[in-house]
C-alpha cells in the first residue's frame, strides 16, 4: 500500500499499541467513557531561535501555559514552513495540506523526532510554554498511567486538535484492553470534524473489520461524540464550531 494514503492515524499508533486501558475520572468522565467503552457502557473537553512562545492555545493544547517559559526544544521548528512534503508524518501532499496539518496539531518531522524520543517532563515544558503537539504527543503517553490524559485529547479535539483524537482512536484499536468500536467512532469524529484522509487511515489502524452491527454502533456513538463536542465547544467560546475540510490534491 502507498504509505502516502495510510495517514497520521498510522503514525499515532507508534508507542501506543501496548498500553493498557484506565477508567476516567473527572469532568468529561461520562463524555470519554462512552467513546472509548461503547461496548460496555457505563451510566452517567515557531521557530528556530531561543524564543518565548505567546501563551494561547495552539490546536488545541490543554496544559496552562506562561508568557515566560522559554520553549525546551528551541531548535524545533513548530510548523512546516519551508519543508519538503517527503517524509512528512502527516503525509501531505501540497502546502495547503502543510498549513492545515499545522492548524490542527500534526506534528511535523521534526517535532515528531525530537518528542518522540524526549522525556515526558521536556514535553510537560514544551506544552505550558504553548506547544499543542507536545502536549498531545505527551497525553498520548500517559493514557494508561493518567486519568486525565484522556480528557485532555478530548479537550484538545474539542479545540481544533485532531491528532490528538488520532492518538485517542489509535489506543483503543491497539490497545489489548482498547475497544474497536470505540477506535471506530472516534476516528469517525476527526473526519467529521475535517480530517478527509481518516476514512483510509482507519481501515489501516483497525486490526480487524468491524461486523456491521459493530459498524452501525460506531456510527451512532460517532454523531453523539461529535454533537458533545459541538456543545462543549459552544459553551468554551460562545460561538458554533467550525471546520476546515483537509485539502487533498490542491496545490
Amino acid at each position: 500500500m502507498n504509505m502516502k494514503v495510510v495517514g497520521a492515524t498510522a503514525v499515532a499508533m507508534v508507542g501506543l499499541s501496548v498500553l493498557g486501558w484506565k477508567q476516567l475520572e473527572g469532568e468529561a468522565n461520562d463524555l470519554a467513557r462512552s467513546a472509548v467503552s461503547v461496548s460496555n457502557p457505563a451510566p452517567g473537553p515557531t521557530g528556530t531561535s531561543h524564543q518565548v512562545i505567546e501563551a494561547h492555545p495552539v490546536a488545541g493544547s490543554n496544559y496552562p501555559t506562561s508568557l515566560t517559559l522559554r520553549h525546551p526544544f528551541p531548535e524545533v521548528p513548530l510548523t512546516r514552513e519551508g519543508m519538503d512534503f517527503e517524509d512528512d508524518p502527516g503525509f501531505a501532499e501540497s502546502r495547503a495540506e502543510q498549513q492545515w496539518l499545522d492548524l490542527h496539531g500534526y506534528p511535523n518531522l521534526e517535532q515528531w523526532q525530537a518528542y518522540s524520543v524526549a522525556p515526558n517532563e521536556k514535553l510537560r515544558e514544551a506544552a505550558a510554554a504553548g506547544d499543542g503537539v507536545a502536549g498531545a504527543m505527551l497525553d498520548g503517553r500517559l493514557l494508561n498511567t493518567d486519568p486525565k490524559a484522556q480528557e485532555r485529547l478530548v479537550d484538545a479535539g474539542v479545540d481544533g486538535n485532531l491528532f490528538a483524537l488520532q492518538l485517542l482512536a489509535s489506543y483503543q484499536a491497539g490497545s489489548r484492553d482498547g475497544d474497536l468500536v470505540a477506535a471506530y467512532a472516534v476516528s469517525r469524529v476527526s473526519e467529521l470534524r475535517g480530517d478527509l484522509r481518516a476514512a483510509i487511515g482507519r481501515e489501516v489502524m483497525l486490526p480487524a473489520p468491524l461486523t456491521p452491527d459493530q459498524r452501525l454502533l460506531g456510527e451512532a456513538e460517532a454523531m453523539r461524540l461529535n454533537e458533545e463536542m459541538n456543545r462543549m465547544y459552544f459553551e468554551k467560546h460562545g460561538t458554533p464550531a467550525e471546520f476546515l475540510p483537509r485539502p487533498i490534491g490542491h496545490s
